[in-house]
This record gives structure tokens, sequence and C-alpha cells, in this order.
């Protein structure tokens, strides 16, 4: 099978997909279509706004994930927190109970808090590090989580230097993640 890539920006927005052609073609038109949706929701503000979550969509007030699910950061409030003293600090509240996937699943969710709650795509690897360990996750490094999710989680840099960041299909499965542990927690 042949493997297909497509990076787009368009302003402050961007897109990049990965795999069959049929998908990244569907990716990229549904991408273009949220942001068209969000120019058109720049003229008229919504009052709860949602955090964009799969579409590459930087600008828009709401999006959804594959589901058709969106995620506020009101609700992302109720997964995870941000430190008082430490703004670039977040600590997961509630941590998947899948045994074994508990580590990857929590590096996903602990990406999506820190896009949600502060806006960050690429999140240092002190960072990710120190807000597994504090959520209680027992890791020595990120890359031996991200080594079995390259699917989903994007490196960039070296050693300390190294910045983490959700694939689209990361932001999907991530946002699963929450909506499921939300379910459970609400």
């Amino acid at each position: 099978m042949e493997v297909f890539k497509l990076r787009l920006k368009i302003g402050a927005n961007e897109f990049e997909a990965e795999g069959c052609e049929e998908y990244v073609k569907s990716e990229r038109q549904i991408f273009l279509k949220s942001f068209a949706e969000a120019q058109d929701e720049k003229a008229e503000p919504e009052k709860d706004e949602k955090i964009p979550l799969a579409r590459g969509d930087k600008g828009g007030k709401a999006a959804s994930n594959a589901s058709g699910a969106s995620l506020a950061s009101a609700d992302m409030v109720k997964l995870a927190g941000q430190d008082k003293n430490d703004k670039d600090l977040i600590i997961l509240t509630a941590l998947p109970q899948d045994a074994e996937t508990q580590k990857q699943d929590s590096l996903l969710l602990l990406l999506l808090a820190h896009k949600v709650m502060r806006g960050v795509d690429n999140v240092k690897a002190t960072d990710a590090l120190s807000g597994m360990k504090q959520s209680g996750i027992q890791i020595d490094s990120i890359s031996q989580v991200t080594d079995k999710i390259p699917q989903w989680v994007l490196k960039t840099g070296v050693r300390k230097g190294s910045k983490y960041r959700l694939s689209t299909p990361g932001v999907q499965k991530a946002s699963a993640i929450a909506q499921t542990l939300l379910s459970h927690v609400t």
C-alpha cells in the first residue's frame, strides 16, 4: 500500500494527514470545509468557545473529532489541572484504566490537555515528562512511550530540546479517550 502525505498551511491554520490516498483526500476536504466555516464564525462570535480538535483549525471556535463530538475546555478541566506555580505543567486528574495502554493513553490525553488548556500544540519534553510523573505515571523518558505510538505523536528536536505534538489521528484518538473518561467522571 502506498502512503500519501499532505501538509497544508493557510495563514495560522495547519493541516497534516498521512495514510491511503482516499483517507488523505477526505481529511483534506474536511479541513477545507472547517476552515471555511471558521472564517464564517469569525464574523459571528460564539459564547461557549470550544477548542479545535482534529482538523488543524487553530482559528475556529468549534471543531469536532471523527465521531462528531466536540470537546470544550471546561470538559478538559474535569480531566486535567494546570499547576498554579508552573503554568507549563499540566497534571492529569483522571487516568485511563486500560493497564496495557495506560501510559500511551495518558500521554495522548496530556498532550490534548496542553492543546486545549494552554493553546500549545508543541509540548516540551521536560513539561510532558513532569506532567506524566506528577500524574502518577512512572516513566524514564517520553520517547519510551512515543516509540509505541508513532502514528499518534510527532516529535521535533533532540534530547531535552524535543517537543511532542499530536498528529491528526492522534488528536482523534486523544479526543476519544477524553470522551470515554468524561463519561466515567461526570
